[in-house]
């Protein structure tokens, strides 16, 4: 995961400083050479790559928390699958309820 973190800054920095490079030589008139633009691209592509690797889960985007009280110690969770929802009562049944 760090490693992922760090190449994915490194990306974005060579992307920053890429595609300056292609402005100003697209601003002065000059052809861009085909080398720049394909590091910019591949440097594109490997900062989409890492932000969805290191993006939410599966599991991450199916359950949400709406609500959390401290004092009563409960969460309202909301489940897109019925299936994590039937898993959650099956395995808490004494401490979780639906509503």
């Amino acid at each position: 995961m760090t490693l992922l973190t760090v190449v994915n800054g490194l990306a974005i920095v060579f992307s920053l400083f890429l595609g300056s490079a292609i402005a100003f030589y697209l601003y002065d008139g000059f052809n861009v050479d085909l080398g720049l633009n394909l590091a910019f691209l591949t440097s594109l592509l490997t900062m989409i790559g890492t932000f969805r690797a290191l993006g939410p889960s599966a599991l991450e985007r199916a359950v949400s928390i709406v609500r959390f009280d401290s004092s009563s110690r409960a969460a309202i969770l909301r489940m897109k699958h019925k299936s994590y929802v039937e898993e959650l009562l099956r395995l808490n049944p004494d401490t979780t309820r639906r509503l």
